[in-house]
């Protein structure tokens, strides 16, 4: 006989049951034992989820997701940031200031080095230098002119007419008993070139034609012939050009006596031609300019008897000064000295010309209106020998003053 242990079934509070004998080969049923899991659940449909994935090949329009970041925002003009340093206005007044030279002093005279009145004109520029002299009975003056004090304590104000970026300045100062002291200094001047601009006629560089009309007042002489006293009309022209960005001149002139405007028994003409080129000396400063020119000249005459002199020239100095004013007025003045030769030999010293003129011009439109007047003084001195070879000294004046006008292009 076998026993059967005794096995408690899993379970949480079921007794254990006894075993008992069962005969060999006999069939006991066996109880089955409680499930220790649960049974298996049946089969119950369950409702589909909805699709998270779109079918393959379907078009689903999808919702957009929300913005994360607001959209970049449209070219909206923004102002531009005021500037940090205000910009320096148009026309702002330059500044003036007076300077003593190393070792110039003057006892008891103070002048402000900080110039606060400038005074632009229409063609200068004049600035106030104010100052106190203190020495009891001497004299203080301002080139040449006396300074007279506008107070008990000396100080005085003057006017000054500026020449360039630098002005010189002298005060001088006369003891009773005719001592004097002096001392220099300079007034400096930043807008200088500036207002310079302003009185440029035009351009600095080209040529320029000039004709026009004066009227001489001739007087003539000549060695055993009744002197000559007579006023013309006289044809002038003239050609200037300067090169652009060079001190270099070039000029020439001519002149011809076109009618006599008095009457004589003698008729007698003059002709003259010169050409010059010049260069200007550097460190004259705008609105003055210098040349230096030089060049050679021709001179004759045309008369109906035998007076006056024919195919006479020579080298000639030809120096001129310009100075340019406000809205385009021009002034010049020129001075020339000619040695006088016949042909290609000089004759005596005393033939020579000497001649000198001013002019004055003013713009018109694009052209220039000029007035003119010319002096000159030749003088011939030579011998001349007749057809029968008798020869005899000869001695020629001219002297002619010709004031004109003349249109410029």
């Amino acid at each position: 006989m076998s026993l059967s242990a005794l096995v408690s079934p899993q379970g949480a509070g079921a007794p254990p049951h006894r075993a008992t004998a069962t005969p060999k080969g006999a069939s006991v049923p066996v109880a089955p034992r409680p499930a220790t899991t649960a049974p298996k659940a049946a089969s119950v449909p369950v409702a589909p989820r909805p699709a998270t994935a779109t079918p393959k090949g379907a078009s689903v329009p999808v919702a957009p997701r929300p913005a994360t970041a607001a959209p970049k925002a449209a070219s909206v003009p923004v102002a531009p940031r005021p500037a940090t340093t205000a910009p320096k206005p148009a026309g702002a007044p330059e500044t003036a200031q007076f300077l003593f030279k190393p070792s110039e002093k003057l006892l008891g005279l103070e002048v402000a080095s900080r110039i606060s009145s400038i005074k632009e004109k229409s063609n200068s520029v004049v600035v106030s230098l104010t100052g106190k002299f203190q020495r009891a009975d001497w004299s203080l003056l301002f080139r040449d002119t006396s300074i007279t004090p506008q107070a008990s304590d000396g100080s005085f104000s003057i006017d000054v007419t500026l020449r360039g970026p630098r002005t010189p300045v002298l005060f001088q100062a006369i003891s009773p008993f005719g001592q004097v002291e002096k001392a220099q200094g300079e007034i400096v001047f930043s807008g200088w070139d500036r207002i310079a601009q302003k009185w440029k006629p035009g351009p600095t560089w080209g040529g320029s034609l000039s004709a026009g009309l004066g009227v001489s007042l001739i007087a003539f002489t000549q060695s055993n012939v009744q002197p000559l006293n007579m006023k013309a009309l006289t044809f002038k022209a003239s050609y200037g050009y300067r090169f652009k960005n060079s001190r270099l001149d070039l000029g020439m002139s001519s002149f011809f006596t076109a009618l006599p405007l008095t009457y004589s028994e003698v008729t007698i003409r003059f002709f003259g031609f010169n050409g010059r080129v010049g260069y200007a000396i550097p460190g004259i400063n705008a609105p003055w300019r210098i040349s230096l020119m030089a060049g050679a000249y021709y001179t004759t005459t045309f008369a109906d008897a035998m007076v006056g002199y024919q195919h006479v020239g020579g080298p000639m100095f030809f120096p001129v000064l310009q100075r340019a004013f406000a809205k385009g007025a021009a002034f010049a003045a020129y001075f020339k000295f000619s040695p006088i030769s016949d042909g290609m030999q000089f004759l005596d010293m005393s033939s020579r010309e000497i001649a000198g003129g001013i002019s004055w011009s003013e713009p018109v439109g694009r052209n220039r209106l000029s007035f003119s007047l010319d002096i000159s003084d030749l003088q011939i001195t030579s011998i001349i020998q007749d057809s029968r070879g008798i020869t005899s000294p000869l001695a020629v004046t001219n002297r002619t003053v010709t004031a004109g006008l003349a249109w410029g292009w």
